[in-house]
């Protein structure tokens, strides 16, 4: 669907809430601060991924870890986090994932609702209730987008809104992402081992050249569709080769689309 409706869909894929066992526990505060990101891949909203191998292969090899199934992606802005996150939600739906993340729910924490408006005593009751729904539930893969926002969330430094999430984060039938940006990550998250030690760290770079021009190609697709033109390969090679040179303040892709 991202691709303007061009892929085949042999297989129409119902949305679930439960695991097909329906063991799982519904999670109703939860799905009230987040969203489930194994739905929209049902209805092929996210999922498209160019580049990342390595890093998508270090992701589940993380979660894959008995003892500490956590990962915690460190990359610039742009650099593609996010889509490999979504990327996993696609696998999953699909089933083709290590075992230990079949049948489970993707689901990113909106740490903007959770904290709006949220005194420090509410923000602790949302965060614990979650917590308990999480454990109840044990079919969640949790995401947890700019993690070190929750590492700034008490006022007088007692606690953080992290300290309450760490019993999820320790659970080993809990897979746990992260990500951050690498100043965060040094300011913010490297200080804290006891965090740290939960979590393989998985950097993740700007894409190349030729992995940027592929995307584009697709891109250009979904610009022809809706703006009635055509798009040249050369024009394309020129946007990438031009904003990789000099436009250094922006990774690929996103400098080359823009």
């Amino acid at each position: 669907a991202v691709l303007g409706g061009f892929a085949h869909r042999p297989n129409f894929l119902r949305r679930r809430m439960m695991n097909r066992a329906w063991t799982a526990r519904p999670t109703p505060t939860l799905d009230k601060f987040s969203e489930d990101l194994t739905n929209l891949a049902r209805e092929e909203k996210i999922g498209f991924l160019i580049g990342h191998a390595q890093e998508f292969e270090a992701l589940l090899t993380g979660l894959s870890n008995p003892s500490k199934p956590n990962v915690l992606l460190v990359g610039e802005p742009g650099s593609g986090k996010s889509t490999m996150i979504a990327h996993l939600a696609f696998r999953m739906i699909k089933d083709q994932v290590p075992s230990v993340l079949f049948d489970k729910r993707l689901v990113s924490l909106e740490i903007g609702e959770l904290v709006a408006d949220a005194p420090p005593d509410v923000l602790a009751g949302r965060l614990q209730k979650i917590a308990e729904e999480i454990i109840l539930a044990g079919n969640i893969v949790l995401f947890i987008p700019n993690t070190h926002d929750l590492f700034r969330t008490s006022p007088d430094r007692t606690m953080n809104a992290i300290d309450i999430l760490l019993p999820v984060i320790r659970n080993e039938n809990i897979p746990t992402i992260c990500e951050t940006y690498p100043r965060e990550f040094k300011k913010y998250i490297e200080p804290r081992s006891d965090f740290l030690d939960q979590f393989s760290i998985v950097q993740v770079e700007e894409i190349s050249e030729i992995e940027a021009i592929r995307l584009l190609v697709h891109s250009s697709i979904i610009f022809e569709n809706q703006y009635k033109i055509f798009i040249t390969f050369n024009s394309i090679r020129a946007a990438v080769e031009t904003a990789h040179k000099y436009f250094r303040n922006q990774l690929l892709p996103g400098s080359a689309l823009d």
